[in-house]
C-alpha cells in the first residue's frame, strides 16, 4: 500500500511537505475570508457627521455639488456619494471596496486592497500543493 511504501521506504517527508503546504494554504484562506477587503465607510457610520450635537446646524462638514442632470461616472448610486480612483461597487456585498478586484465565490468575501496580497498568498500555496501532490503520485507509482 502507498502508507507502507511511505513508511518502509524513508518517503515519509514527501507526505509532510504536502501536509506542510496545505496547512499554510489553508492559513492564507482564513486569512483572506476574514480580513477586511477594504469597505469604503459610508457617511451614515461616521458619528461626527450623522450625529446633530457635533453638527451644530453648519455645513461645514458637507459640501454640495449641483452637477445638474449628468452624474460622474464615479458616483456610485448604491452608495450615494463619489468612490475613490480604482473603486467599484460589490453588488454581491451592497458596499464599495478600495482597488476592488473581484467577489469570490469559494472564499466568500470581496478580493480587494487590503487582503490582495493574502488572497495571492492562498493561490500560491494552493498551487504548490497540488502541483506537489502530483509530483508524490508521479514519484511513488
Amino acid at each position: 500500500s502507498l502508507l507502507n511504501q511511505f513508511l518502509f521506504e524513508n518517503k515519509l517527508y514527501l507526505n509532510l511537505i504536502f501536509h506542510l503546504f496545505q496547512c499554510i494554504a489553508i492559513f492564507f484562506y482564513f486569512l483572506t475570508s476574514f480580513a477586511d477587503p477594504g469597505y469604503i465607510p459610508l457617511i451614515d457610520d461616521n458619528p461626527i457627521l450623522s450625529d446633530p450635537e457635533h453638527n451644530n446646524n453648519n455645513n461645514m462638514n458637507t459640501i454640495t455639488i449641483d452637477l445638474g442632470d449628468e452624474l460622474p461616472s464615479s458616483f456610485c448610486a448604491s452608495c450615494k456619494f463619489l468612490r475613490p480612483i480604482r473603486s467599484k461597487h460589490c453588488y454581491d456585498c451592497g458596499k464599495c471596496i478600495i482597488k476592488y478586484d473581484h467577489h469570490c465565490t469559494m472564499i466568500g468575501n470581496c478580493i480587494g486592497g487590503k487582503n490582495h496580497r493574502w488572497f495571492i498568498l492562498f493561490l500560491i500555496f494552493q498551487t504548490i500543493s497540488i502541483n506537489w501532490s502530483f509530483y508524490i503520485i508521479l514519484y511513488t507509482f
